[in-house]
C-alpha cells in the first residue's frame, strides 16, 4: 500500500515537472514572439500584485545570488544550487522522464 502511494506520488510529481518545463518553453517562445505584448501583460500583473500588497523582489537583492571573491575582487558567477552559472544553459533532461 505504501509503495503504491510513493509510486504515485512519484508518478505525479515527474508528470507536474514535464509539464512545467513545456509550459516554460512555450512561455519563452511566445514572449520572443509578441515582446511587446509580453512586456504589457508583465507590467499590468505586477501593478495588480502591488496593489495586493505583494511585492516583487528583485534576484539580486537575494543574498543566495551574491557570491563574490574571497579577495574582494570581482564578484564571480552568481550560481543556482546545482552550481551551473544562472543564465547558463544546461542540457540535462531534455527530454524528460516517463
Amino acid at each position: 500500500m505504501a509503495n503504491e502511494r510513493i509510486e504515485s506520488a512519484l508518478r505525479s510529481a515527474v508528470y507536474y515537472r514535464n509539464y512545467r518545463r513545456a509550459r516554460d518553453r512555450a512561455k519563452t517562445k511566445l514572449t520572443h514572439l509578441y515582446p511587446d505584448q509580453y512586456l504589457a501583460l508583465l507590467e499590468e500583473e505586477r501593478k495588480k500584485d502591488e496593489l495586493e500588497g505583494k511585492k516583487w523582489h528583485s534576484i539580486a537583492d537575494s543574498p543566495a545570488y551574491r557570491v563574490s571573491n574571497t579577495e574582494g575582487d570581482e564578484p564571480r558567477a552568481a550560481t543556482s544550487s546545482g552550481g551551473v552559472a544562472i543564465g547558463a544553459h544546461s542540457e540535462g533532461n531534455v527530454e524528460g522522464e516517463a
